[in-house]
């Protein structure tokens, strides 16, 4: 499975900036002068358009005595650095040993690469040799949105520096809210004491997560890879690496803050050489087995105990990349190999279908999962039923196909005339499976026991229940396929109903060619009666539109995901609109915390509206504790859903729901019918819905407490980034002293009327504070907080803000109050 170049578990605070990326400014290079140029002036530059710098193949080499060495401090402009380009950058192949930064070890200049943005910076495609002190990439900013993504990259001949603490190592990257390091390779690192070939840190931020996966830090003369978090509340996920031969050790984790952690899977090294505190999982201690390491060769060995043992793809953020550190095939085999290096070694079992008719005495789909089932090792299952000619080739169904019941992959992108998507928002894709049945037969496919279902590229109609029912089973995975999504389709009552005890399933993901489009008669998602702690996903699908990303004009489904009784799932990245009802309608004692981010909601993916008949979100039948917003309480990242064009309010917590569901972070809910961005639904409010009045100690119950709304009474701009607040709560009586969350909106339109309006529309963020509110406060202010604020605020409308107790109680929306921007005469005219 392929994902974007940005991918999005971790570069999931700003939504606009995952469905919307700007353009970028490109510049080609193909020499050493021309690339300290580029860098050079990349540090001037300001804004969110990505300065992109493509680097032609070939050697670019550090001279004596010129400081090629100056650290590189950007503007706010993102950085792209991309090697493996042709001439011209007419081409590119994503391999690092065509373009390299060479600094040819000259001692006397202390030579070292630094790269330190103010934003996101990803370095791709090159191999650094023989810089002296070390090679950095990083950014100081602690933005939600900012991320350092270093991939495809070689780092060898690095000579570490011997500081106070020998901290240096060959290849550094560290930031303050995002890290990925992928499919790189690290050997013949020399250094201190305590240098290592990678290092990977976070520092000074709550926000930080790394993920560290495929490396190969091998014979090198410092430890093979650093993990840590220092002074940060973060987390650090290493999958799928080999560390080998390293010498003091393997893995040196000693300056991890102790409210961080670091997880160690699915990889082979020595524990017994490593240092400090971290969690270990499935993982391995052997020989590698690589080819021929003394010169240079880190590709495995067919007898490797590290081919098909890697992390399952549903565990790792952001799932892996189509191709290895060589330009081979990710994934070959069952699983994913450890290291830089992918193996050709297939542990599949292939079976073809090449009939497209439902019995099981041919080769048909029917008989190829009954042999599935009897396999002990996976199965992948591909077809071949008619030329690219003939597509779409249709498999009617006279029954529900055998449950799954051990590891099955069926791909309907090996029928010829398939292909896989590569647009976005638009649909290159083509499906040439359909399966049907026919409107009286419950499902198509159903996972029991032990299975393991990976359905892609299947077009599932007419199916009585749901076509996909994941009923069991850990890690199934359904991507790039159509349910009822055909002009003229049969619908099927539910598109994936997740039941029974399925956990970690995968429904969608951020590459474009894995997304599902769903158009049902009842949902496209269903959560049943799941239990609590499931961890499944659905993310990047489309619901309620075409596979282009225009408004389906068939029939609406109920709601585009529907979770009843299910919990610890977590909905983000999808576009849902046209429902009859809510876009997502969350209900039951068991549905709880439960994440939703970065949705769109009632806007089509072509951008035109696509509203749903109620709310954007509902939440009801006891509902409680779920987060539509950020991913704790004390940091701001988070949020990111947009939630325009409903019927009904933004987000319904209704009459009947439970407490603790969090909305707060940079969610953007506004024109919905006149309706509030959050409404809790009060027993009193006509139908439930409609402006909620505070009341003096904030006792009532209902819905999130029915939590009293903020109101502020001062609202001036005194620097560019800079806003000050006055104003008041009415704060619980009960409980002890605790922080209260106040998250600030602008807008230039308010809805409602009446004594408890006009109430903000949620058009723009602007930022948080806490205030800390002392046990049996009955009223409390904030005068002169100041709290910083894009400057891109406009100078004219409204502010307001949202109050979260510690619990997690979020209110509606406070009243609008005028804003003044006072910037231009506190600074002179200048």
């Amino acid at each position: 499975m392929n994902y974007p170049q940005t991918y999005a578990a971790l570069i999931a605070a700003v939504a606009i900036c995952i469905f919307q990326a700007a353009s970028a400014t490109s510049v080609c290079v193909s020499s050493t002068a021309a690339l300290r140029s580029a860098l050079t002036t990349w540090q001037t530059t300001s804004g969110t358009t990505p300065t992109t710098i493509k680097l032609v193949q070939g050697t670019y080499l550090y001279p004596n005595n010129d400081y090629w060495t100056q650290t590189y401090y950007g503007g706010s402009a993102p950085l792209q650095l991309l090697g493996g380009y042709t001439a011209g950058c007419a081409g590119r192949s994503l391999v690092a040993t065509n373009t390299v930064l060479d600094g040819q070890q000259q001692m006397s200049s202390n030579s070292i690469f630094e790269l330190y943005g103010a934003s996101s910076v990803l370095v791709e495609g090159m191999t650094f040799k023989s810089f002296v002190n070390h090679v950095t990439i990083g950014s100081d900013s602690s933005a939600a949105a900012d991320s350092v993504i270093v991939r495809y990259v070689i780092g060898n001949d690095l000579f570490g520096a011997a500081s106070v603490l020998d901290e240096y190592g060959g290849f550094r990257v560290y930031g303050k809210s995002n890290m990925r390091v992928e499919n790189s390779l690290f050997y013949n690192v020399h250094g201190g004491d305590t240098a290592s070939a990678l290092e990977v840190i976070g520092f000074q931020s709550n926000n930080v997560v790394a993920i560290v996966t495929n490396v190969t830090a091998a014979y090198n003369g410092t430890y093979g890879m650093k993990l840590s978090c220092y002074q940060c509340a973060g987390t650090v996920l290493a999958y799928n690496n080999i560390l080998f031969n390293n010498t003091p050790g393997d893995l040196d984790t000693r300056l991890s803050d102790p409210s961080s952690s670091v997880l160690m899977s699915y990889s082979d090294f020595d524990p017994a050489t490593s240092v400090g505190n971290y969690t270990s999982a499935n993982n391995i201690n052997a020989d590698p087995q690589f080819q021929n390491p003394l010169n240079n060769d880190f590709l495995l060995l067919n007898t490797s105990p590290a081919i098909n043992v890697g992390a399952p793809e549903f565990i790792v953020i952001g799932g892996y990349g189509n191709q290895d550190l060589g330009g081979g095939t990710r994934v070959v085999g069952s699983l994913i190999d450890m290291g830089a290096y992918e193996s050709i070694k297939n542990d599949l079992v292939g079976q073809v279908v090449g009939a497209n008719t439902d019995d099981t005495l041919t080769a048909t789909l029917r008989a190829a999962i009954i042999t599935a089932n009897s396999n002990p090792n996976a199965t992948t299952i591909s077809f071949n039923l008619g030329n690219a000619a003939s597509c779409p080739q249709v498999i009617n169904l006279t029954s529900p196909l055998p449950n799954i019941t051990s590891d099955v992959t069926i791909n309907g992108f090996t029928e010829p005339g398939s292909k896989v998507n590569t647009q976005n928002p638009t649909y290159d894709g083509k499906l040439c499976v359909i399966v049907r049945g026919g409107g009286s037969i419950d499902h198509a496919l159903q996972v029991s026991g032990a299975g393991r279902l990976t359905v892609k590229g299947v077009e599932f109609e007419g199916f009585a229940t749901a076509a996909v029912r994941l009923a069991t089973g850990n890690g199934s995975i359904v991507v790039g396929n159509g349910f009822s999504a055909v002009a003229g389709s049969s619908a099927n009552d539910i598109g994936v109903r997740i039941e029974g005890t399925a956990n970690h399933s995968l429904i969608g993901s951020l590459a474009v060619g894995d997304r599902n489009v769903f158009d049902q008669g009842s949902y496209g998602v269903d959560f049943e009666a799941n239990g609590l702690g499931r961890a499944n996903t659905v993310e990047g699908n489309y619901f309620g539109f075409n596979f282009d990303g225009t408004p389906w004009t068939a029939a609406q489904p109920l709601n585009g995901i529907y979770l009843v009784g299910s919990g610890g799932n977590t909905l983000r990245n999808n576009y849902v609109g046209g429902a009859k009802n809510e876009g997502i309608l969350l209900s039951g004692a068991n549905t709880t915390a439960n994440t939703l981010t970065q949705n769109v909601i009632g806007q089509a993916p072509s951008l035109v509206a696509a509203g749903n008949g109620s709310a954007g979100i509902g939440l009801t039948a006891s509902a409680h504790a779920n987060v539509i917003g950020t991913a704790t309480f004390l940091t701001q990242s988070g949020g990111g859903n947009i939630i325009v064009n409903n019927s009904g309010p933004g987000i319904w917590v209704e009459t009947t729901a439970g407490i603790a569901n969090r909305i707060d972070g940079n969610n953007i809910i506004h024109d919905n019918s006149g309706l509030l961005a959050v409404d809790l639904g009060a027993s009193t409010d006509p139908f439930g819905l409609g402006p909620t009045a505070n009341d003096s100690g904030d006792v009532d119950t209902g819905p999130n407490n029915l939590q009293n709304y903020p109101t502020l009474t001062q609202a001036t701009r005194i620097e560019a980034n800079t806003i000050v607040l006055d104003g008041y709560a009415l704060p619980q009586t009960s409980g002890p002293t605790q922080n209260y969350r106040m998250d600030v909106f602008w807008t230039d339109t308010c809805a409602g009327s009446g004594p408890e309006s006009p109430r903000g529309e949620m058009k723009r963020y602007v930022g948080f504070f806490f205030v800390a509110i002392p046990n049996n406060s009955f009223f409390i202010t904030w005068p002169g907080q100041q709290i910083t604020a894009p400057s891109t605020i406009p100078g004219t409308g409204y502010l307001f803000a949202t109050e979260t107790d510690a619990a997690g109680n979020t209110s509606e929306p406070g009243k609008c109050f005028p804003f003044t921007d006072d910037y231009i005469f506190s600074n002179g005219f200048q």
